[in-house]
């Protein structure tokens, strides 16, 4: 397991105890504190990755501390530390931005797991950045190579809509580089994040074509079963 940065909040110095020896010897470099306000304050001044809180603490409670945190750094993974009673708090807590919950008393094995799922978990998210900002440097304005004035025009008009909600016609012979155009646009507009989807028109009929674009209603026409 790599080493992560852990930072363990409970109240109860037992507990704390056993969570942050078991950690430190998997590897990980591991922040303790009493209480909310303490783990707070670990949070502002030092690189945290995971926290694991107990729910029910004096003062600040579990769901209070994440709040608090989330708005430090969105990233770091918050896990609640609940006793049995307290478990529908700790669905609420995961509601509002915890990665899981784990009930007391603490399993190792299963506290393992958890660890090892929030790590994949990062580890995609940063893999998943990483494709993302390598398609939008591969398909962005600057990308398009062209000799021609005429052409440069048009990269400099898609430069300015892709800023603005507007409908983009783009016409041309084939091969002229319309797809390479509409993604550029797309990779630089507010919308880049989501998915940028290219439909074959001369290959569908008219039918098709309205439902790929429009969508349609069930049994409008031979096999159009979903809504």
């Amino acid at each position: 397991m790599k080493d992560y940065n852990i930072l363990v909040i409970d109240d109860e110095a037992a507990q704390r105890d056993v969570l942050t020896g078991y950690l430190k010897k998997k590897g990980n470099k591991i922040f303790s504190a009493s209480s909310g306000k303490e783990g707070i304050e670990i949070t502002k001044s030092n690189s945290v990755d995971i926290i694991l809180s107990d729910f029910k603490m004096p003062y600040l409670n579990g769901i209070e501390v994440l709040g608090e945190v989330k708005k430090i750094n969105p990233e770091i993974s918050f896990v609640i530390v609940t006793a049995y009673g307290t478990v529908e708090n700790a669905v609420k807590a995961m509601r509002l931005g915890a990665f899981d919950y784990i009930s007391k008393p603490v399993d190792l094995d299963e506290l393992d797991l958890m660890i090892e799922r929030i790590i994949e978990h990062k580890n995609l998210k940063s893999e998943n950045q990483l494709l993302k900002t390598q398609l939008q440097e591969k398909h962005k304005i600057s990308s398009i190579v062209s000799q021609s004035q005429k052409m440069e025009e048009v990269i400099n008009v898609a430069a300015r809509v892709a800023e603005s909600k507007a409908n983009v016609l783009i016409t041309g012979e084939n091969g002229t580089g319309k797809e390479v155009l509409a993604k550029a646009i797309h990779y630089i507009s507010p919308r880049k994040d989501a998915a940028f989807v290219a439909v074959n028109v001369p290959a569908l009929t008219e039918t098709l074509l309205e439902s790929e674009l429009f969508v349609h209603e069930k049994g409008a026409f031979t096999g159009a079963d979903k809504m």
